[in-house]
């Protein structure tokens, strides 16, 4: 008679897991409610924030300098030739 019921591991920590689940749709539902933002913040390139592809996207008119692309890449960008850009993932 002693395994009868829910074994106490299975309920451990549950009100921790209901407030990081709610805090994660609360996240989701502020994502899907975003817009694509074009900014043009100086002359020579412009920044998008495209919410669709869930991607910082930086287009240049030609190839940036060098020190520019390392900077680029130590900040997580990376070069994707399909659109032309430098893009990186957008999280928080």
């Amino acid at each position: 008679m002693e395994n009868l019921g829910i074994p106490s591991y299975t309920i451990k920590n549950s009100n921790a897991n209901i407030r990081r689940i709610r805090k994660r749709i609360m996240r989701l539902e502020k994502a899907s409610a975003a817009e694509t933002k074009e900014y043009a913040p100086a002359e020579g390139f412009r920044v998008v924030e495209n919410v669709e592809a869930n991607r910082l996207q930086v287009f240049f008119p030609c190839k940036p300098p060098a020190e520019t692309r390392q900077a680029l890449k130590r900040c997580g960008f990376r070069w994707a030739p399909s659109k032309g850009c430098w893009h990186a993932y957008l999280n928080n």
